[in-house]
């Protein structure tokens, strides 16, 4: 990837935005059992929410209509929970062959000094209030975002970092074509690379 691709702060932010607008967000709420019991996703102007009392075979094929479309699929500890589980439910769920990008992976690498690394949930001023699927899903996208910023500062101010960790963010506007590869243990992360056209 060429550093030009990188930078110029508004193409970047024009392709950052096309690879959000590319990926399917999404979340689930997963009962102590391992049954998911509410499913909220989004992509681009389409929400999907559905809870446990609604038809779970039904909600995952709106879901997987939903995705036939999208790039890669964005969450917030995607890999060690939301598609272990629906992996388990749903073996041929065909967004399981998507790029994901888990902000949960992301956050230790991109805000070390924060003391945890939970998704901030700003709609839940009390913490006994219910989830929202929908609404997590939607600030793990705020929340990739603002690690793929931090990525790219880094990627400025440290790049010997990037010689041996192959972390690269990319937005480029240029070539059509967002990606986002990392390096990681037990590979919780692949590249999310297509066109964003």
């Amino acid at each position: 990837m060429k550093n030009s691709e990188l930078q110029g702060g508004h193409g970047q932010r024009e392709g950052l935005e096309a690879l959000v607008e590319s990926a399917l967000l999404l979340d689930l709420e997963v009962s102590h059992q391992g049954r998911i019991i509410k499913i909220g996703a989004a992509f681009g102007a389409k929400t999907l929410v559905r809870s446990g009392r609604s038809d779970l075979a039904g909600a995952l094929d709106e879901l997987s209509g939903m995705a036939a479309s999208a790039r890669c699929i964005v969450g917030h500890n995607l890999v060690r929970h939301d598609l272990r589980v629906l992996r388990e439910t749903s073996p041929r769920q065909p967004l399981l062959r998507l790029p994901v990008i888990d902000t949960l992976v992301l956050s230790p690498i991109t805000f070390p000094e924060n003391p945890y690394h939970r998704l901030v949930k700003d709609y839940k001023l009390v913490r006994a209030s219910a989830n929202d699927p929908v609404a997590d899903a939607r600030q793990a996208a705020a929340l990739f975002a603002d690690e793929f910023r931090a990525l790219e500062g880094m990627r400025q101010t440290e790049p010997r970092l990037f010689e041996r960790r192959p972390i690269t963010p990319s937005a480029s506007t240029d070539t059509g074509r967002c990606s986002f590869r990392a390096v990681n243990s037990g590979r919780m992360i692949r590249s999310a690379g297509a066109g964003c056209r």
